[in-house]
């Protein structure tokens, strides 16, 4: 499992901020279930009931708009997909 960050925006402050992020994974079964959360400027991967978690932060010059999930070896069935908007922590006065 991955995040790419090699065009996350402004990265002048880190050597290590654009690059690939990976993490280990342990899959057990023929089946992997992920929870992708996605609000401003941030992403969070949880696989198979938090087995696996990765959080990477972005700086977009514009909103993020889309998903792309990407297979390295072989083929994938996507069974279900779902997405639900998250409320905003911040109160509007």
């Amino acid at each position: 499992h991955y995040i790419d960050r090699r065009k996350a925006g402004p990265a002048d402050f880190s050597d290590v901020f654009a690059a690939i992020h990976r993490a280990p994974a342990t899959q057990v079964g023929d089946t992997l279930e992920m929870e992708l959360y996605v609000d401003l400027a941030s992403v969070e991967l949880f696989t198979d009931d938090g087995q696996l978690a990765m959080t990477d932060i972005f700086f977009p010059s514009e909103p993020l708009t889309k998903i792309e999930l990407h297979v390295v070896k072989g083929t994938v069935d996507l069974l279900k997909g779902e997405l639900i908007p998250l409320k905003s922590i911040w109160s509007k006065k």
